[in-house]
């Protein structure tokens, strides 16, 4: 049975296991080294802080994960990164929509107004995925990461996710979601 759920203390080490896939074998995490587990479960802690980090479990495997980054500056704080991760062995059946669609409905409901993501190019992939819900491209950087021995662009897309002519107080993320 599949599930998707917020992520706990006890997950992250199959959380970096999928991290470290793409942080060894593609461009598309710009880090050049796995963290260590220590190192990783406080990021998974600080980014758990100010939004969802979910989780996408079959049976006790987690499959997927996603989260967004509140900015640090309190003038954006209705503003956040998105982003996810899928195990290469479960591409391709619609775990990436299905955490992105609960991550944006929990955002939502916290009161967030704009995501962004990037994407490194080429990753179809990833492009379809963020139209299907709506991104727009707002810009492409040339060469901002080296890895694997060349350059790589990444596009910048954003998602509006609602509108105020004020933006109201940003609500603390859901804690214990499971969808």
């Amino acid at each position: 049975m599949s599930q998707i759920r917020s992520v706990q203390i006890s997950d992250v080490s199959q959380v970096l296991d999928i991290y470290a896939h793409y942080i060894n074998t593609t461009p598309i995490a710009f880090e050049r080294e796995v963290p260590n587990l220590e190192s990783y479960c406080e990021r998974v802690e600080y980014l758990s802080e100010n939004a969802p980090f979910l989780v996408y479990e079959t049976d006790g495997k987690i499959e997927g994960f996603t989260h967004a980054a509140l900015s640090e500056e309190p003038g954006d704080h209705w503003t956040f990164e998105s982003t996810v991760y899928v195990s290469p062995t479960a591409h391709r059946k619609g775990i990436g929509s299905a955490l992105y669609g609960q991550l944006f409905k929990l955002l939502r409901a916290q009161g967030a107004v704009n995501i962004f993501a990037s994407i490194t190019l080429p990753n179809e992939a990833s492009r379809r995925l963020h139209e299907r819900f709506g991104f727009s491209d707002i810009g492409t950087s040339r060469k901002i990461g080296f890895k694997h021995d060349q350059w790589w662009d990444v596009l910048w897309v954003q998602l509006r996710l609602q509108d105020f002519s004020a933006p109201r107080d940003l609500k603390r993320p859901v804690r214990g979601f499971r969808a």
